[in-house]
């Protein structure tokens, strides 16, 4: 494994990403962080990537997923290939893990989990870090090619978020 390169703390979640890739590869190489998933930790809301597969390797304790539907636990030593467009959550129960989180291509990923994490840190998200729906509006449409919920639909989130995102620049909310 290479040098940290970042490490980055949800203070809600309990979440630490830390960076082992080479971020010169740029937005066409492969982002890899060392995810640390504390016990109970949340389960996030239902997304997925549209032009990005990710891979998470258990290297300690046991991952909870829902990958395309499918809900899974994997321990130590188990890899979940996640394809792209497809749904999925990650999230822990009783114990803690550690996982390898590969994303490919890693497009703006990192700036999106940075922006994410710092929110958390200001106190402006909820019990599952998740920011309210102006600051997720301006959020989801910056980074539409890195990551899209599940629900609402496509269509009603483009929409909504469309609206909801000049108004809620105007009102000082940012992407970056």
């Amino acid at each position: 494994m290479q040098a940290i390169q970042e490490e980055l703390h949800n203070p809600v979640t309990g979440m630490t990403l830390r960076e082992t890739s080479d971020p010169s590869a740029g937005a066409a190489g492969e982002l890899v962080w060392e995810a640390r998933y504390p016990a109970h930790s949340p389960e996030p809301p239902p997304h997925y990537h549209p032009r990005q597969r990710e891979r998470m390797e258990v290297v300690a304790g046991r991952l909870h997923s829902r990958v395309g539907g499918v809900e899974r636990v994997l321990a130590q030593g188990e890899v979940l290939e996640i394809p792209v467009g497809t749904p999925h959550a990650m999230w822990t129960e009783d114990e803690p893990a550690t996982t390898l989180w590969h994303t490919v291509p890693s497009l703006r990923t990192r700036e999106f989990m940075r922006k994410l994490y710092r929110l958390a840190a200001d106190g402006r998200t909820d019990a599952r870090g998740v920011p309210n729906l102006l600051q997720a509006a301006v959020l989801f449409s910056a980074y539409a090619d890195e990551i899209r919920l599940v629900h609402p639909p496509a269509l009603v989130q483009r929409i909504v978020f469309g609206v909801l995102a000049p108004i809620a620049r105007l009102l000082g909310y940012r992407a970056t």
